[in-house]
C-alpha cells in the first residue's frame, strides 16, 4: 500500500514538473503572433518602447505568474468537479475526472490571459493592441 501511495505522489510530482516545463516553453508563443484583430505586445515601463520579444527575465516572470494561478484554478477546478459528478450522478450520468477538469481549463485559459494583461510587473507589462487596418488606396475607393 505504501509503494501505491509513493507512485501516486511520484506521478503527480512529475506530472507538475511536466506541466512547469512545458508551460516555460509555451510563454514566448503569447506574444510572438498576432491573434483575430489583436496582438499581445511587452511594453517597457521605463521608456514605452513595445516588442515581442520577451526577455529570459522576464519570460520567467510571465511563467511565474501563469504556473502558480494555473496550478490554483486547476486544484479549484478539480475540488468543483466532485459536487459537479455528485449531481449528475442524481440523473444518472457519471463524468469523468479528465473531463470536468479539460471543461475548468477551457475556462481557466482565457481568464488567466486577460489576468496577465492587466497586472504590471516591475520593469514591463503585457499590452493588447489592435492591429492598424491599413488605409484604403485611392484607386480601391470608388469613384
Amino acid at each position: 500500500m505504501i509503494g501505491f501511495e509513493i507512485a501516486t505522489l511520484y506521478f503527480l510530482l512529475m506530472q507538475t514538473a511536466l506541466g512547469a516545463v512545458l508551460l516555460f516553453l509555451f510563454v514566448p508563443r503569447i506574444c510572438s503572433r498576432p491573434y483575430r484583430g489583436f496582438s499581445l505586445m511587452v511594453v517597457d515601463i521605463a521608456t514605452g518602447q513595445a516588442g515581442r520579444k520577451l526577455r529570459v527575465r522576464q519570460r520567467a516572470r510571465v511563467w511565474l505568474f501563469l504556473w502558480w494561478r494555473q496550478i490554483l484554478a486547476g486544484l479549484l477546478a478539480s475540488l468543483l468537479a466532485m459536487p459537479l459528478n455528485a449531481l449528475l450522478a442524481i440523473i444518472g450520468l457519471q463524468l469523468a475526472q479528465w473531463v470536468a477538469t479539460f471543461g475548468g481549463i477551457l475556462v481557466i485559459g482565457p481568464i488567466l490571459l486577460k489576468m496577465l494583461i492587466g497586472n504590471r510587473f516591475d520593469d514591463f507589462c503585457v499590452e493588447a493592441r489592435r492591429q492598424r487596418q491599413s488605409a484604403p488606396s485611392p484607386a480601391a475607393m470608388p469613384v
